[in-house]
């Protein structure tokens, strides 16, 4: 009897350790297999790394003393990663109120098999220190929300020189584009070169940063307190007359440098969205006008030359 016994536990132990071999050579081929060794590898990078653009802040505008007409703030991007959410309900409340977006919609971002889902851009500073603070908190898990910061362009002037300046945008990229003005002319210099990097995900395993090339900065011959003096007399004139349009072009008579240029109506070029610009163009350069009686003197001249008028 205790015989028999003996034996069967020798076939259940030998059937263990069959089974544990088995066991060993599976693990043995999945680590080191060559097609999961590389299945496991990608696997590992599009978990792990983020591909994205980098891009060089912009290059700022000065008048001729160095006064800023034209410079860099910063605005967030906010995004959500889904396989690193935790609580789906506390990101999908927070974010539900904080950027005005429904429910389902940042839901179905989060069951989204994309390593990351792009949620709303731009954010103001002030709406992405609050998202920070609530993650610092600790009181409600946000894992798994992105806050890539964005670069933002402001005009400290508001509406001064905005025809002269133009405005920035975003394109379809969600890259800082130049329209209009000195912005948009200058695009290729002041917006410098972006490249494209991997994040990574993972801290300890963290890459330096490409450098991209940075913007120019840039120096007008325009003089700030001399654009505020001739915009503010345009803007009586416009009252006092009643005129619809106007402009008004302040020049150096001995170097052709431009001191002041103003046009009316005007815009806020930090504003552009909300309060669309009637001619975002500057009617004083880009505006066709006939001679009138400018050109009068070059008929006074030509009488004079043939003598047909003497002075």
């Amino acid at each position: 009897m205790i015989e028999t016994i003996y034996v069967r536990l020798r076939l259940v132990l030998l059937g263990f350790a069959a089974l544990a071999i088995l066991v060993v050579a599976q693990l043995l081929r999945v680590d080191f297999g060559s097609t999961n060794v590389t299945y496991f590898r990608r696997l590992s990078s599009q978990i792990t790394q983020l591909e994205r653009n980098y891009a060089p802040d912009r290059g700022r505008i000065f008048d001729r003393q160095g006064e800023l007409l034209a410079t860099n703030d910063v605005q967030y991007e906010v995004g959500v990663s889904p396989p690193y959410v935790l609580v789906a309900d506390d990101v999908v409340n927070t974010l539900s109120d904080m950027l005005n977006m429904s429910a389902p919609d940042i839901r179905d971002a989060i069951k989204s098999d994309k390593q990351y889902v792009l949620l709303k851009r731009p954010i103001s500073a002030a709406l992405g220190d609050q998202i920070k603070a609530l993650e610092r908190d600790g009181k409600l898990n946000l894992s798994g929300i992105d806050l890539t910061p964005i670069p933002h362009r402001m005009y400290p002037g508001g509406s001064v020189a905005a025809q002269v300046l133009g405005f920035v945008a975003y394109n379809h990229d969600g890259q800082q584009v130049g329209y209009f003005g000195v912005e948009g002319f200058y695009n290729d210099l002041l917006a410098g070169r972006s490249v494209r990097g991997i994040e990574q995900m993972v801290p300890f395993d963290a890459a330096p940063d490409p450098t991209p090339d940075q913007g120019t900065d840039l120096y007008l011959t325009i003089d700030r307190d001399i654009q505020f003096l001739v915009e503010n007399t345009l803007a009586d004139a416009m009252t006092q007359y009643g005129s619809e349009t106007g402009s008004i072009i302040v020049m150096n008579p001995r170097s052709g440098e431009i001191l002041g240029m103003a046009s009316w109506p005007t815009f806020d070029p930090n504003n552009y969205i909300d309060k669309p610009p009637t001619n975002p163009a500057n009617p004083a350069v880009s505006g066709q006008y006939e001679p009138g009686s400018t050109f009068k003197v070059l008929t006074m001249a030509a009488a004079l030359d043939s003598g047909t008028v003497t002075p």
